[in-house]
């Protein structure tokens, strides 16, 4: 269960481990979304001050998927967002679940 507190606050309620307060700008900050990108098998290279590699979202041959320091945008299919959407969009999970999975990496 997902209880809104703040804007970068939420509360996790889970039955075996009780409350949990997780800091959604601590987690954007620690962690390293190219690092992501890579765990779920997306080659990137370097290009200026990002990183480009083929598209999760659909299928393509040239590289359109972009990845800075804190967000992603795909040139191909528009999908764009932060370490939070795209661990939704790949793993098709709420943001709840997304939440779940990346909080470990802190």
């Amino acid at each position: 269960r997902l209880k809104r507190l703040t804007y970068q606050h939420y509360l996790l309620t889970n039955r075996n481990e009780g409350k949990t307060k997780i800091d959604i700008g601590l987690l954007k900050e620690r962690i390293d979304l190219k690092s992501i990108v890579g765990e779920h098998g997306i080659r990137l290279r370097k290009s200026g001050k990002s990183w480009l590699g083929l598209c999760p979202f659909h299928n393509e041959k040239n590289p359109s998927f972009s990845v800075s320091e804190k967000y992603f945008h795909c040139f191909g299919c528009q999908k764009s967002g932060d370490i939070f959407n795209f661990v939704q969009e790949v793993e098709k999970v709420d943001f709840k679940e997304a939440l779940n999975k990346l909080k470990i990496y802190v």
